[in-house]
């Protein structure tokens, strides 16, 4: 059973065969080789450079956003227009609905200050139309209806001829030296107030018409016959108050 050198050199050298035939055969694999693009010793560097160009392309980014936006969130001027200066208000004359524009209306008038003259002039009151009556309330006076409510006088035609009054207007005769102002006959007329008078050439009567204004008439003539009769009268209405 003792083996020979031989046998133990043979042995031993098929042994070691066979070690080397198992290692390539179920050994370690071999290290394999590095893959096409994989960085090597330089891989480092390379990352670098690769992070750097992506950092000065995201700062670039960001600076064309801020231009574009511009100071407090305008547009920067992207637009292509041109900047808008200060806003401007425009007023357009205000049209009508048939399109016409409308002027503005006319300040009021003020008001007469009371005791001013309205009218003055020569009054006729005859019997030439029984069925008018004289409005001192219009300027100038006007002759309306007998029945209107704005009838003031009238010429009576009797015995010797009246001054009548009528809708609340009051007369009374002047006595007083000279003519009276506005303030006289305010004074007699509210004192002695009368809705019925005779005429005479040379009287002098205050009035309050209907729409409360003062007035003076002096008789400058009377006439008076059977069928007709009249007169005329030098005639003064102020303003009311």
């Amino acid at each position: 059973m003792d083996a020979t050198a031989h046998d133990h050199g043979t042995n031993h050298q098929s042994g070691r065969d066979q070690t080397i035939n198992y290692n390539n055969c179920y050994g370690v694999p071999p290290k394999p080789e590095r893959p096409p693009g994989v960085p090597g010793a330089g891989g480092k560097q390379h990352t670098v450079w690769i992070i750097g160009g992506g950092a000065v392309v995201g700062v670039a980014l960001l600076a064309a956003l801020l231009s574009r936006i511009g100071p407090a969130g305008t547009d920067g001027g992207t637009s292509g227009g041109p900047t808008a200066g200060p806003a401007t208000t425009s007023v357009s004359p205000v049209s009508s609905p048939s399109g016409s524009t409308s002027q503005p209306k006319p300040a009021p008038k003020p008001k007469p200050k009371a005791g001013t003259v309205r009218w003055q002039g020569t009054l006729l009151l005859d019997n030439s139309d029984v069925d008018k009556k004289k409005d001192l309330d219009a300027n100038p006076p006007a002759a309306v209806d007998k029945n209107d409510a704005a009838a003031d006088l009238s010429f009576w035609h009797d015995m010797d001829g009246r001054l009548v009054t009528d809708n609340g207007a009051v007369i009374s005769e002047w006595t007083g030296g000279g003519l009276p102002s506005a303030k006289d006959c305010a004074g007699t007329v509210d004192a002695a107030g009368s809705q019925d008078l005779p005429i005479k050439t040379g009287k002098v009567f205050c009035l309050k018409t209907s729409d409360q204004r003062f007035g003076r008439l002096k008789v400058t003539k009377f006439w008076y016959d059977v069928a007709e009769g009249g007169a005329t009268f030098d005639t003064v209405v102020w303003e009311r108050g």
